[in-house]
């Protein structure tokens, strides 16, 4: 009863915070254009590039070890790792390509502050707490910008961010816990790099897989392709939220000693419950009309329903196999997460430009679908071989 208790929260909450950001891009598509996404998309792939970095000690090590080392010691040796690797990911990226250091330094630091409360508060199974500020941080963001809209006021894409680091500031400390301070045992320490580090060059190498197209995107076709890109990528992955919801309940609760039996039967449903969510919500994407998307985006926008047809096959299967990525991340098996993502690295790297300079703005989705289904195979029959050896009496 609790576990669907706890399930139905996460999704009830994320689907529900997912209407905010699907209002937000619509508001931000208005007020900015194509060219203005394109800069929103260029600088959250920078502060996400930055963020995987931070999350070595501060993601899911931090989950993994908030209850084993002290929640104290693992929230502030984080705090400080958030800060310093915000710093150095800032000046490394702008000495890569021209961008507004102050904020983009300011947004890592408060996305890698945000994500850590929110993983403290799902390590401690306080499940409602931590969907609340996820949720609150879209729906106010959402109301302000609507505002703004409302009363016609003039705002550009720096404005945009420092409206929502505002936001996601204030919401971020109502729910910060008062913690004692302490700091990691440099033996703690090198236990939760070690974790963090064969865990976060998983994600880097997803990230690379999944957004390297973004710079292909922006350096061959422009910054207004890459904003209509990036409205299409927001619009396919919003499907998971699902897969989210269901992998971050599934996550924490094998954090807790659960037996192998209980995981694998909690997985097996959770990715069956995901498949058929997901490719509903992959159906309704693609049944709406073409003048929908034109009327809802402006005609800046009339490539974004062929474009989602593409990678649609890659972005259903990528749902799946992240019930099952979030089971081998719980059982510190991080070996075959990197092996799927440096896969998926692969795929990207060998077709993204080639199909773009063969068919534009369509052939980076198709890369996209492309690497997503490989990678996702290659995870998901990695888990049926496991299940598959285990013994039967599980």
């Amino acid at each position: 009863m609790k576990d669907s208790r706890d399930l139905l929260s996460t999704l009830f909450t994320k689907s529900f915070g997912l209407i905010s950001s699907f209002g937000l891009v619509v508001i931000s598509t208005f007020l900015l254009g194509a060219e203005g996404r394109g800069f929103i998309s260029l600088t959250i792939t920078d502060a996400a590039l930055i963020a995987i970095f931070s999350n070595v000690i501060s993601g899911s090590s931090a989950m993994y070890y908030l209850n084993k080392f002290g929640e104290e010691k693992v929230f502030y040796s984080a705090l400080f790792w958030i800060i310093g690797i915000s710093f150095i990911g800032a000046c490394l990226v702008n000495f890569l390509h021209p961008t507004h250091f102050w904020l983009l330094l300011s947004l890592s630091i408060i996305l890698s502050t945000h994500s850590l409360i929110f993983n403290q508060l799902f390590a401690n199974q306080n499940f409602m707490k931590g969907n609340l500020l996820t949720l609150l941080v879209q729906v106010l963001f959402f109301l302000v910008l609507l505002a703004l809209w409302w009363m016609n006021y003039p705002i550009d894409w720096i404005t945009y961010f420092e409206i929502q680091m505002v936001i996601w500031s204030l919401t971020t400390l109502f729910f910060l816990k008062p913690l004692k301070f302490a700091l990691l045992k440099k033996n703690e320490l090198r236990a939760m790099l070690n974790y963090g580090f064969r865990n976060e060059l998983s994600y880097l190498l997803q990230f690379i897989s999944y957004r390297l197209s973004y710079f292909f995107i922006f350096y061959k076709l422009g910054i207004e392709a890459l904003g209509v890109f990036g409205v299409m990528v927001i619009l396919a992955e919003s499907v998971w939220v699902i897969s989210r919801s269901f992998s971050s309940v599934s996550f924490s609760k094998q954090l807790q000693d659960e037996g192998e039996s209980n995981s694998i039967r909690r997985t097996n449903q959770y990715a069956w419950y995901t498949f058929g969510l997901t490719a509903g919500a992959i159906l309704a994407l693609l049944i709406l009309p073409d003048e929908w998307y034109i009327a809802i985006f402006s005609k800046e926008f009339s490539e974004l329903k062929t474009i989602l047809i593409v990678v649609s096959p890659g972005i259903l299967l990528v749902a799946i196999s992240t019930i099952f990525g979030h089971y081998f991340a719980a059982k510190n098996r991080q070996g075959i997460l990197l092996f799927k993502s440096f896969i998926g690295v692969l795929v990207t790297v060998a077709l993204t430009p080639l199909f773009i300079s063969l068919y534009g703005i369509w052939g980076a989705a198709l890369a996209m679908s492309i690497s997503y289904i490989t990678s996702s195979v290659v995870l998901i029959i990695a888990y049926l071989r496991r299940i598959y050896m285990l013994p039967k009496t599980i």
